[in-house]
């Protein structure tokens, strides 16, 4: 039991070490950010790039000198970076206002087809209802005239004179109302 402390004691101690050495190496500064980078060709030909060149081999050190960046942006580029986020957001309000407009004429050409579709579906219905033949009810409330070649198969709701009157009436308002 004293054994299995002790392992698991010496366990903790060297995952602690482990932690503290990793943490030390982060945050020591690594070697120069522009280490030594030497040029060397080999007997065919190929030329390499390391940060050590072979010892048989004649090698040619080169210098890597750092970009210098500025410490701030003059007024030329700033003024230039204000203009491009000025142009990105009118941009984005165009597309957000171009993408309205087409949503508002699709909306308004449904709307439209829509329409057609009710004035279409009336003057057939005021067709149906004005023929000079029995006209019956089918499922989904629409009218057809019952005559000699007809081949409707389902249940037919036969109306009377009254409500063909009614119908008629009915069928004229909607064709005013949507048949501009």
């Amino acid at each position: 039991m004293q054994q299995t402390i002790l392992r698991a004691r010496g366990c903790i101690r060297s995952r602690v070490r482990h932690y503290v050495l990793l943490i030390v190496l982060i945050a020591l500064p690594g070697g120069s950010a522009f280490a030594d980078i030497y040029k060397w060709t080999d007997k065919d030909g190929n030329i390499y790039f390391g940060d050590k060149p072979p010892q048989d081999v004649e090698s040619e050190h080169i210098q890597v000198k750092p970009k210098a960046v500025p410490a701030q942006p003059d007024e030329g580029e700033l003024r230039r970076l204000r203009q491009l986020e000025q142009a990105e957001r009118d941009a984005t309000r165009r597309i957000e206002s171009q993408r309205a407009r087409t949503a508002a004429e699709r909306r308004e050409k449904q709307e439209d087809l829509a329409q057609k579709q009710r004035c279409s579906e009336a003057r057939q219905q005021l067709h149906e209802l004005q023929q000079q033949l029995p006209v019956y009810r089918i499922e989904g409330g629409k009218f057809h005239a019952a005559w000699w070649g007809d081949s409707y198969e389902g249940e037919r709701e036969y109306i009377d004179d009254a409500t063909r009157t009614t119908e008629i009436k009915r069928m004229r308002q909607l064709i005013a109302k949507n048949c501009n």
